[in-house]
């Protein structure tokens, strides 16, 4: 039995319903998106009265093929994995885009 919150197994359970009903092709690689908050991934953490947005996004990847055949258990551990890789380091990391880019992923100067 794996240890897992609500969040995980809904997120996956969603991610796996979707991309079954939408009958894409086998091949084709879904990334499941979700908003995380960030104040307690970086070092040192935000202070308890700290007001503001501290989100980042979270991401897991699967094929449609993965999706449809893998136990829920396994993509639940796909999730966790992609809660898991946001570590102090990539959050800062994801900071720094943010300032470089002025927080917009598609700007043309």
């Amino acid at each position: 039995m794996i240890s897992c919150t609500t969040f995980q197994v809904v997120a996956a359970k969603i991610w796996k319903a979707r991309s079954v009903a939408m009958d894409m092709d086998d091949e084709r690689v879904l990334t499941v998106l979700f908003l995380v908050d960030c104040r307690k991934r970086v070092v040192p953490q935000a202070p308890i009265g700290f007001s503001g947005n501290a989100l980042i996004l979270g991401f897991a990847r699967a094929s449609v093929e993965e999706l449809k055949e893998e136990d829920t258990g396994v993509l639940v551990e796909e999730v966790k994995e992609g809660l898991e890789r946001l570590a102090d380091e990539s959050v800062r990391s994801s900071i720094d885009w943010l300032e470089v880019n002025i927080g917009v992923p598609c700007r043309e100067d």
